[in-house]
């Protein structure tokens, strides 16, 4: 019979297994959070248009369509 520590070893294999990756945007930028902050800093800059980024009322456009395939592990 395995010892306690043999079973909670394998546990924690197991449960690491289950994690979900890290997207590429986790990975370059840290957090979906820390990239959407810089968006929305460079479309207050000038450097990328506010429609297109944010949608007419700031919580649309590009910005909401990667936000649903993160969180759809897609991206």
């Amino acid at each position: 019979m395995p010892s306690a520590r043999t079973l909670l070893n394998r546990v924690a294999k197991l449960e690491y297994a289950r994690q979900r990756p890290k997207s590429r945007i986790e990975l370059a930028y840290g957090s979906f959070d820390a990239f959407a902050e810089q968006v929305r800093g460079e479309v207050g800059a000038g450097a990328l248009d506010r429609t297109d980024m944010l949608g007419e009322t700031g919580d649309g456009g590009v910005l909401r369509c990667l936000r649903q395939w993160h969180e759809m592990g897609l991206v």
